[in-house]
């Protein structure tokens, strides 16, 4: 999984922003962060706090960025408060997070739990109250990991010239997870397990039990054709139970 952490980081540089004369731009490793006006210079040492973390409301009033902060449930609140860390556009311009000035601090450290920051995780719905053709999660129907971001600046230096590197080019569609859990076949999108057949149709109550109303076939399930059927079932037969494919639905 991705790791999202607060570090302590230099300035690389400072722009003026083409569209408001009281603020710059600066940037950390790959990432832009819009700053007020002479704030900072290159080589401050500084908080970066990326996008899609959490930080308490407490901490982010006494930060001073309470009200740029979007609105979400820190882990162990009731209530929705000003916690949330994301991408905006100031101006016209990305700015990815905001910094902190720092004393007394080396660059590199980790300070993450100083700031009691956490990884954003979208509140999943509880699978009875889902439409449609979203299933009941299974934990062992588990997720595609997440991958790093190039840009984050603990991966400052990673490439250098000179270095050979592989590209790739991702096409994009929707994410696809299909697999052979237990005895049951499942398949989903990134995050969602599907069923089989939607029930936008919903349920109609008659005198007498309820009759469901079946409607298509999910676009999840299309990739499980008979072959993958039976490449499942080779790895269950081979490698052990649990076998998940992951792939990318387009077109």
């Amino acid at each position: 999984m991705s790791d999202i952490q607060v570090t302590a980081v230099t300035i690389d540089a400072i722009l003026h922003h083409p569209n408001a004369e009281r603020l710059d731009l600066a940037t950390i490793g790959g990432y832009t962060t819009v700053v007020g006006r002479d704030e900072f210079k290159v080589g401050d040492i500084v908080a970066y706090f990326p996008p899609d973390i959490l930080i308490p409301e407490g901490i982010a009033t006494q930060l001073g960025v309470a009200k740029y902060l979007k609105s979400e449930i820190y882990p162990g609140d009731i209530i929705k408060t000003h916690c949330r860390v994301a991408a905006a556009r100031l101006r016209g311009v990305p700015s990815f997070g905001f910094v902190q000035r720092l004393k007394d601090v080396e660059i590199g450290a980790d300070l993450t739990e100083r700031f009691h920051a956490v990884k954003y995780e979208p509140i999943e719905p509880l699978w009875w109250n889902k439409t449609g053709d979203q299933a009941k999660n299974d934990l062992r129907f588990h997720y595609y990991t997440n991958i790093e971001n190039y840009r984050n600046p603990r991966f400052k230096g990673a490439f250098t010239p000179g270095l050979p590197v592989r590209i790739t080019e991702k096409i994009h569609g929707t994410n696809s997870r299909v697999a052979l859990i237990g005895n049951e076949y499942m398949c989903g999108s990134h995050k969602t397990s599907k069923k089989e057949f939607s029930n936008k149709g919903g349920c109609t109550n008659v005198i007498g039990p309820t009759v469901s109303v079946q409607g298509s076939r999910s676009l999840y399930w299309n990739p499980l054709t008979e072959e993958m059927k039976e490449l499942l079932q080779y790895f269950v037969e081979t490698k052990g139970p649990n076998v998940i494919a992951f792939g990318e639905i387009f077109g």
